[in-house]
């Protein structure tokens, strides 16, 4: 979206609608915290890191005159975010293998349109195939997002 002033663009903001959904803010929270960090980091962090962000969200409906525990009582949020647990392990293990290609892999394939066309729409296997033999900082994210998936699973008697 784009702000203009004398017919000339002078703002720009992206708004990006692939998950736009209603939801509790609990799912946004956890896909952002499994796939931002890794779990050492949310062991140690993970109480501090929903604190903070549940005080950040009732300031905002306080600056809106709201009570927050009207609207998102801080248990139900915490219930909301052991709920949703699933949903940010499993969509950062979807979507990790592409946001973790290497920025070089990436550059070079955005030379090429069809090679672009190819990963999106066809066969992104080559590509996560070159990424995982070359990269070791891949192979890393790629095995701490499987890992993830193994412990939460195991944890909540899934596997």
């Amino acid at each position: 979206m784009f702000k203009s002033e004398n017919s000339k663009p002078n703002h720009a903001c992206i708004v990006d609608f692939q998950n736009f959904r209603y939801a509790p803010p609990a799912q946004d929270f956890m896909f952002f915290m499994y796939l931002s960090t890794d779990r050492e980091f949310r062991r140690e962090c993970m109480r501090d890191m929903i604190e903070f962000y549940y005080r950040e969200m009732c300031d905002i409906f306080k600056g809106y005159h709201l009570n927050p525990e009207e609207i998102l009582p801080y248990e139900e949020f915490i219930n909301s975010c052991n709920h949703y647990r699933i949903y940010g392990c499993l969509l950062a293990l979807n979507h990790n293998p592409v946001i973790c290609i290497p920025p070089e892999l990436l550059k070079s394939m955005f030379a090429d349109a069809s090679a672009v066309a190819d990963m999106i729409f066809k066969d992104r296997s080559p590509v996560i195939r070159k990424c995982w033999m070359e990269c070791e900082k891949y192979r890393s994210k790629i095995r701490e997002s499987i890992a993830n998936f193994v412990d939460l699973f195991t944890e909540l008697k899934l596997l």
